[in-house]
């Protein structure tokens, strides 16, 4: 199992962003920069250990409004809990909910983290969430950001924060895919099922991505980023202030040895 990989008994696919290597071959900090999927079924030792040995001092939820009140977060006493959805309702099928009823307009995932990148709604909030990401103080404690399954809005997330740490695309393509670590089999058995089911083999194989980590929607959004530079998206794109993207280095990535 991967070292950064955070084992919880009620939250799937979290860990921790650190020990990733940044700008100049920086390591990324321990313990300040967390992802996961949703927080509805976290037990109490899952909310003691986020906050006691994680530091846990702020969640952001990615999920639109219909996903948390149908699946809300536990509430943890003495840690901040932010809503700060990535798109709305209209941009549901990403979420998961309602695959069964959906199985006909299931969404093109590579079309949409392109469009995750490109539109102006999505980029504002992606600026709020970076934001709000960097300007944390982490003497206070960690962030942990989430979306439904921890892989679509919380991976651009995680890579966005990665490329602001200057993070190369071979780092942020090795922490999108370990979702894949968590998620694998769970996407397996959806693809079994359906097939027992009697589904068609295609509409199968669509259901069972859903729930992967692909390289060619990380690619999708990579096009978008890559079509300028990571600086130069997250200043003019997202509207992020190269100080505060600076100043984030400076707090997040440890002296070289």
């Amino acid at each position: 199992m991967n070292s950064r990989v955070i084992t919880l008994t009620g939250i799937r696919n979290a860990r921790d962003l650190g020990g990733l290597c940044g700008a100049d071959g920086r390591r990324i900090r321990t313990g300040c920069l967390l992802r996961s999927a949703h927080l509805g079924d976290a037990g109490d030792s899952d909310e003691a250990l986020l906050k006691q040995t994680w530091r846990l001092r702020t969640v952001i939820d990615l999920r639109t409004g219909r996903e948390v009140q149908k699946q809300p977060d536990r509430q943890m006493s003495g840690v901040e809990q932010l809503h700060m959805p990535v798109f709305d309702e209209q941009r549901i099928g990403i979420s998961h909910e309602q695959k069964q009823d959906a199985l006909s307009r299931l969404p093109q995932l590579d079309l949409l983290y392109r469009d995750m990148m490109k539109e102006e709604s999505c980029r504002k909030s992606f600026g709020m969430i970076l934001r709000r990401i960097m300007t944390h103080d982490y003497e206070q404690g960690s962030v942990l950001w989430h979306c439904t399954e921890g892989k679509d809005r919380c991976g651009m997330v995680s890579a966005l924060v990665l490329l602001a740490l200057g993070a190369d695309e071979e780092t942020v393509r090795e922490d999108y895919l370990l979702t894949n670590e968590t998620n694998g089999p769970k996407a397996e058995g959806y693809y079994r099922k359906m097939l027992a089911d009697g589904h068609d083999p295609a509409q199968a194989e669509a259901v069972r991505n859903l729930f992967l980590a692909r390289e060619d929607y990380l690619d999708a959004a990579l096009s978008v980023i890559n079509a300028c530079d990571p600086l130069t998206y997250l200043e003019e794109d997202l509207g992020i202030p190269r100080e505060i993207i600076m100043n984030f280095r400076e707090k997040m990535l440890e002296d070289k040895e």
